[in-house]
């Protein structure tokens, strides 16, 4: 098979004649048909992962067809369209992974791409655990994306525990952020954007934000408390939140919070959640709940609305 390989930090990247895989117990082989390029190839590529194992096949944006699988795997069977994330595989007994935050793994954590080869060949091999569904109508050049900005939005807001008609304020509207509208509102939510790029309101209500909320004007916390008393998730996609930091008055902790009071029987903290660089601001008001693995998600990305759409 063909494949592009990293043989060391700054090394470029080559391709190569290798000899297929083949899967081993609770493996299976994929055929893989698309692979999406993330910032943090580059960062393989440039040596900025201090723990990437090097040669490696760089790709994590995985999606293909099972072509064989190993003994003991009952899903995925061969034929199967399936996808593979940035976790490759974690310890599954420690702390982290017992509570379903397996990327957080202190253990025995293994990156598709970094530590181990990902998708950028022809075929690649991959716990079959840890393999995401992909449903017919959706084509594998639109699924690869959900693999990484997908799962980190989708699971960032499926731990924040609201509720449909609930208001979920997304920062940003970049690769991450416009996936995160695209979930909130399937998931029921009410969605409110904040973007310092006024050019973007009107991809924000195509997406279907009913507000839009220029981060470099005004008070950003008077924004929310005026849409019905606040937000319910802020989720932080974005990858800097100094411009919000600057027009917000006063400083964690003496920020006013831009969350609304949780309703009773829920949790006393305000319910916010991070799925890209955290919001340094809001973390000492916040808890915070991260996830990329599609094991921890009890309905995958790709049942959602599709990557094809872009502000």
């Amino acid at each position: 098979m063909r494949a592009a390989v990293i043989a060391e930090p700054n090394g470029g990247v080559v391709m190569e004649d290798r000899e297929r895989p083949v899967p081993g117990p609770g493996q299976v082989l994929i055929r893989v048909r698309a692979c999406g390029v993330c910032h943090s190839d580059l960062n393989v590529l440039q040596g900025a992962f201090p723990f990437a194992q090097y040669p490696i096949v760089p790709g994590h944006e995985v999606a293909g067809v099972v072509e064989e699988v190993g003994d003991g795997v009952e899903w995925p069977q061969t034929g199967a369209r399936v996808g593979m994330p940035w976790l490759y595989s974690s310890c599954g007994h420690c702390e982290q992974c017992t509570r379903g935050e397996e990327v957080l793994c202190q253990v025995a954590p293994n990156v598709t791409g970094v530590t181990t080869d990902g998708g950028y060949a022809e075929f690649m091999i991959a716990p079959a655990a840890n393999a995401a569904p992909i449903p017919d109508a959706l084509g594998f050049a639109e699924a690869a994306p959900l693999m990484c900005a997908g799962l980190t939005v989708y699971n960032g807001l499926r731990n924040a525990g609201f509720s449909p008609g609930d208001r979920v304020a997304v920062i940003g509207l970049g690769g991450l952020g416009h996936l995160g509208v695209l979930y909130a509102k399937a998931m029921g939510a009410r969605v409110a954007v904040l973007s310092g790029s006024p050019d973007k309101e009107e991809g924000a209500k195509d997406l279907g934000a009913e507000l839009f909320v220029n981060t470099r004007e005004g008070s950003v916390v008077d924004a929310l408390l005026n849409w019905d008393g606040g937000a319910n998730v802020i989720l932080a996609t974005a990858p800097s939140v100094e411009p919000m930091r600057r027009r917000s008055p006063g400083s964690p902790p003496t920020a006013r919070s831009p969350c609304s009071v949780p309703r009773q029987g829920r949790s006393p903290s305000p319910p916010w959640t991070s799925s890209g660089p955290a919001a340094s601001w809001a973390r000492p008001r916040a808890r915070a709940r991260t996830s990329a693995t599609p094991s921890s998600s009890p309905q995958k990305p790709a049942s959602v609305p599709s990557s094809r759409r872009a502000p």
